[in-house]
């Protein structure tokens, strides 16, 4: 019986610590959406979080968080990319639609895990500009060995529209350059 009290006594314990660095993991990220929310206000009086459609990615490939938004602000023909680094913040770069020079996209399958592997499709979209600063935006999702499934389509459909409005962009601002 005094085996079976400390056995109880240890999950509780066990539930106690987990529930707590939940609600503290919890806390930590309000403080975070609060603080890019003040950042956008700041930077971004125009913004509408609500409306306005945006691209929440990662920066690199298997990393868990994104730290990368990618905002086309059609009005005043601007490409606004917010990047959060550990060392520096939230950094706001921003560029004129003619300062795109070239846009990329590659996509890749990882498997992680030994016995079951998990499969994941990945597909990149990497935007270069007339400053040689380059920005990579990644996604990715569950999919079965060949990336065939509605796990990969998931990522294409979502990245299909921006890729393709970014490639327009950078292809009428090279027919500008070209006249």
């Amino acid at each position: 019986m005094e085996s079976l009290t400390v056995f109880f006594v240890t999950f509780v314990l066990f539930m106690a610590v987990w529930i707590i660095a939940l609600l503290i993991g919890r806390a930590i990220q309000k403080k975070k959406l609060a603080k890019f929310k003040v950042f956008l206000k700041e930077n971004l009086p125009d913004f509408d979080i609500e409306s306005d459609r945006v691209l929440i990615a990662k920066q690199k490939s298997k990393q868990v968080k994104p730290d990368i938004t990618l905002y086309l602000d059609e009005k005043k023909q601007e490409i606004i990319v917010f990047t959060d680094e550990k060392q520096t913040g939230i950094t706001l770069h921003r560029y004129d639609f003619n300062n795109l020079v070239s846009v990329d996209s590659s996509n890749q399958i990882i498997s992680r895990g030994l016995f079951p592997k998990t499969y994941s499709y990945e597909e990149t979209i990497t935007l270069e500009f007339t400053d040689g600063q380059h920005f990579h935006l990644s996604l990715e999702n569950v999919t079965n060995k060949s990336g065939s499934d509605q796990g990969a389509d998931v990522v294409r459909n979502l990245l299909a529209p921006w890729r393709e409005r970014m490639t327009e962009i950078a292809q009428e601002e090279t027919q500008e350059l070209g006249q």
